[in-house]
């Protein structure tokens, strides 16, 4: 699946929970400088540009099937080698990275195992491979609370479909057939904080993934119900508030 999407539309939707989640991946996988690291999957950058600041520019790759991402990243990091590709097929040789990661990408994955068996190859012997995922069955409030909303208006609503998702048990299963060591899941919760309710529902509106593509087939009385719906299940926030996420972040050893 790619993101055909403006860059700066996919933060206000997501862009805040994935530059959370970053720090958090990069010190799992001992990222610091000198170590080569590839991001599979680099959406608008979060985690290429935790992975510039701590190993620096020259030793970060990157790559995305989104051309829009792709520039971006490229006019953010000129030095950084971001490609245009897949996941299932990278475009570099055996073992060139101590570190290669793909944060919030593997549920949009064609081939999960062909995609996790490339970051392997890349790695090099000894080199850290890790995935972070939501832990949808965990609870990520942000999209709960939109869904909920919706299905409540509408019991037809199908939302989110949890078979999209990559779950605990797959992480490990994904792992250990890319053949690689020592494989172990973590739990990462972040909080995000939005200013008020309009800053959460303009994150939706701006029209990124499935919660933009089923605001766009809702007429405007809808939409203003859904959204009202949505402020009352929030409990009528009238300031700021904040909702957590929570991501599994599965490692192994190349």
């Amino acid at each position: 699946m790619t993101f055909a999407v403006d860059p700066a539309l996919y933060e206000r939707f997501m862009g805040r929970y994935a530059r959370l989640l970053a720090p958090r991946v990069a010190d799992a996988v001992g990222a610091a400088p000198g170590r080569r690291a590839l991001d599979v999957g680099c959406g608008s950058g979060a985690l290429l540009d935790v992975l510039v600041e701590r190993c620096g520019v020259e030793n970060v790759a990157a790559i995305d099937p989104s051309r829009p991402f792709v520039e971006h990243c490229r006019r953010r990091h000129p030095r950084a080698d971001v490609r245009e590709g897949e996941a299932e097929a990278l475009p570099w040789p055996d073992g060139q990275f101590d570190i290669v990661v793909a944060q919030l990408v593997l549920n949009f994955l064609r081939d999960r195992r062909a995609g996790l068996a490339e970051m392997a190859r890349v790695a090099a012997t000894g080199g850290r491979v890790a995935a972070a995922t939501w832990a949808i069955e965990r609870g990520m409030e942000m999209l709960d609370a939109f869904w909920e909303a919706a299905r409540s208006l509408d019991p037809n609503v199908e939302g989110r479909n949890p078979q999209t998702h990559v779950g605990r048990a797959e992480l490990r299963s994904l792992f250990e057939a890319a053949g690689l060591a020592s494989v172990e899941l973590r739990e990462i919760e972040v909080s995000a904080n939005y200013s008020s309710f309009a800053e959460l529902w303009d994150s939706f509106a701006v029209g990124v993934g499935p919660p933009g593509d089923y605001l766009r087939g809702l007429e405007a009385d809808a939409r203003q119900a859904l959204a009202q719906e949505l402020w009352c299940l929030l409990g009528k926030p009238s300031g700021a508030f904040t909702l957590t996420a929570r991501a599994w972040l599965a490692i192994g050893d190349a």
